[in-house]
């Protein structure tokens, strides 16, 4: 007989800030998939869009590299006129591990400096190759 695995109690979890408290969501907008959606735009419990880059997973959890957007960076990204770095560039964010049933594991605030260079994916990369960035404002 198989047991019944349930998700957390989410809102017991204080380390979570509240805009991720119902990370991913229910149906997230997804950008690019691919064995899993790998970029997708969520809402967070406030209606304001988040935009989640899949960077790197393990056996058992998938690491996110999450932001908070809008439809002016969302827009040129689906266009493909614009790369996921130019869309990631912001002031913060946070990297969120996920479970495979999509329960929060961990996460940590990041820096926009270290979004840059430490998360970010490399310049020209857009959701359908290679795309020259548009340029800043």
């Amino acid at each position: 007989m198989g047991t019944t695995r349930t998700a957390p109690d989410r809102a017991a979890m204080p380390d979570i800030p509240p805009v991720l408290r119902d990370f991913p969501g229910k149906n997230p907008t997804v950008l690019l998939e691919y064995d899993g959606p790998r970029v997708f735009v969520a809402k967070d419990p406030f209606g304001r869009p988040l935009l989640a880059f899949q960077r790197d997973e393990t056996a058992d959890l998938r690491y996110f590299l999450v932001v908070p957007t809008n439809a002016t960076v969302v827009g040129p990204l689906k266009d493909g006129v614009a790369s996921l770095r130019h869309a990631m560039a912001t002031t913060f964010g946070w990297m969120v591990a996920l479970d495979h049933d999509d329960a929060i594991r961990d996460v940590r605030r990041v820096e926009g400096e270290e979004i840059m260079s430490r998360w970010a994916p490399e310049e020209g990369v857009g959701l359908y190759g290679m795309v020259r960035s548009l340029p800043p404002e």
